[in-house]
């Protein structure tokens, strides 16, 4: 008797090997795949135009991550959502295109696909909803410290805006993100009058806030023929145009009191500011010593003459030598604050608190010593010497507030030596009287000679006509300006005490004669300084001036 064949198991079997034989993977066995995945084409194709559709999509020779949705960008800025479907992505605007102008979207390098691989290059599709493609272009370079969220603002119609204009009210029709390298480039762009502004943006809201560092662009840039002139931006720090205030006042004892300030403050001198304290029944006290507290700056203690009691009390301010750290004066509204004094005893103690040295492994031959007391001190001239065996330097003191003095060594230390430098303090007393408790500090200080410094002198050439207003920099191999000195056409220039490397050499045109450059106001709109390249290097080398150099600015 025989069995019929049952087919269905082996047709299951034969359903599953073909199966695995379309899946898209790596053999094992077989070489890694480390080929990125490229766009095979677009839709619309790029240099398309008259488009009415609401969609672009691109198309990969193999499957993407889907991290692909957040490396896409549309300029001039327009709302969209990212689609991902394993080898296509695709980009719906959820906001209406204007007519008549082009728009470029940009499928970025940020994403792999599905093996880890990224792109090599980004790939863009550029389309008009109008007639023509414009194929002007604005490009530069943003320079900083650092260029980590930073991105490039545009805007249009430069030449229809008022004065009222603010990169922190107006969104830029572009917004575009620059990489490490500050190199950007902004297709697309039809003939006419530009602004343009850069921003750290760091919390991502592509608008200008008045904690961001920024740079303002030229007054405007002209697209002519599709061109524009490059230039450089550099990063500057958040303009504080608020002026410092007082917050409030706090008793410590029946002798001293707190103010604090809205922020941290500054005061140039060792001597008391101005002031004015008064009693609820109009009896004025006489402010004695005045000294800040903490790191932070931004609290002050005064120690009165006489005793308060506990009764209301009115301070103020009346020193306008009293700043922030950018040099702003209080506001003249808040200068006056009040509190309720105390009656407790003061047993503040005089006392040394510490002798500060930046690193005694390494001094600098004309490095300083800071001294620092518990409080108030008359000031005084303290002993401070330097020894080397039988040989004595002695030293020049500079009291830099009521509770603290540097001293400098006079004359400088010789390099790759070691001193004993002994601060002895005896005899200071603080302005209440109390003598400080008789001590003598020593500190073994080995100095260090720095890296021979080198010079670069030569002639500067004006080809643009800067006049009086051209700026010379050196800039060293960070980045960071190592000096800067006016030129005129044809004028002699002179950098020395520069450090023994490669140092390049810009010009800024410096508008308001300050001597260096300023990256602009957003509110009133102040453009950013222009910064000339000049293509010079030069290798500094130590103990010697490199003579001759030729420096030309030109546009």
């Amino acid at each position: 008797m025989s069995c019929p064949l049952r087919p269905l198991p082996y047709l299951l079997l034969l359903g599953l090997i073909i199966q695995g034989c379309a899946v898209r993977g790596d053999l094992s066995g077989g070489p890694k795949d480390d080929v990125a995945a490229v766009v095979t084409t677009t839709e619309p194709v790029t240099g398309s135009t008259n488009v009415r559709s609401e969609r672009v999509t691109f198309f990969f020779d193999d499957y993407v991550d889907r991290s692909v949705r957040t490396a896409i960008t549309v300029l001039p800025t327009r709302r969209f959502r990212a689609d991902w479907a394993g080898d296509e992505v695709t980009v719906t605007f959820t906001e209406s295109l204007d007519t008549a102008l082009t728009y470029v979207v940009t499928l970025g390098t940020s994403y792999t696909d599905v093996r880890g691989n990224k792109p090599a290059e980004a790939v863009s599709v550029v389309f008009s909803t109008g007639a023509s493609i414009d194929t002007g272009y604005i490009d530069g370079v943003v320079e900083g410290a650092s260029l980590e969220n930073c991105v490039v603002l545009l805007w249009n119609r430069a030449d229809t805006m008022t004065d009222s204009f603010s990169p922190r009210l107006t969104p830029a029709p572009w917004r575009l993100p620059i990489g490490t390298s500050g190199a950007f480039r902004i297709d697309g762009l039809a003939d006419g009058v530009y602004r343009l502004a850069a921003v750290r943006d760091a919390n991502a809201n592509a608008m200008l806030d008045g904690n961001e560092d920024y740079a303002a662009g030229p007054e405007t840039i002209s697209v002519v023929n599709g061109k524009a002139e490059q230039f450089r931006l550099r990063l500057g720090p958040p303009l504080d145009e608020t002026q410092p205030e007082l917050v409030r006042a706090r008793p410590l004892t029946s002798y001293r009191f707190d103010v604090t300030f809205s922020e941290p403050v500054v005061y140039p001198t060792a001597t008391v500011p101005k002031t004015k304290l008064v009693d609820s029944i109009g009896t004025e006290l006489t402010i004695l010593a005045m000294g800040q507290k903490g790191r932070e700056r931004t609290t002050m203690t005064f120690l009165t003459a006489d005793s308060m009691s506990a009764r209301p009390y009115s301070f103020t301010l009346l020193d306008t030598d009293v700043t922030d750290t950018l040099g702003q004066a209080l506001h003249d509204t808040a200068r006056t604050v009040s509190f309720r004094g105390v009656e407790r005893a003061d047993t503040t103690t005089a006392r040394l608190l510490d002798v500060i040295v930046s690193d005694t492994s390494k001094f600098f031959a004309n490095d300083s010593i800071r001294v620092v007391f518990s409080d108030a001190i008359v000031p005084a001239t303290p002993r401070v010497r330097f020894v080397d065996g039988a040989d004595t330097s002695s030293a020049s003191i500079e009291w830099t507030s009521m509770t603290s003095f540097t001293a400098v060594p006079t004359p400088n230390l010789l390099p790759r030596k070691q001193y004993d430098a002994f601060v002895d303090i005896r005899g200071l007393r603080s302005v209440r009287g109390a003598a400080i408790p008789d001590t003598t500090v020593k500190l073994t200080l080995n100095v260090f000679i720095p890296r021979e410094p080198g010079g670069v002198e030569g002639t500067f050439i004006d080809s643009i006509g800067l006049g009086q207003h051209a700026v010379l920099r050196a800039i060293g191999k960070s980045g960071r300006v190592l000096a800067a000195q006016r030129v005129q056409h044809e004028g002699a220039f002179v950098f020395d005490s520069l450090p023994a490397e490669e140092i390049t050499f810009d010009v800024v045109h410096d508008v308001n004669n300050n001597g260096r450059y300023d990256h602009g106001r957003y509110s009133p709109w102040i453009p950013a300084e222009v910064i000339y390249s000049t293509g010079t290097v030069v290798t500094v080398k130590a103990r010697w001036t490199t003579e001759g150099v030729k420096i030309v600015v030109k546009k």
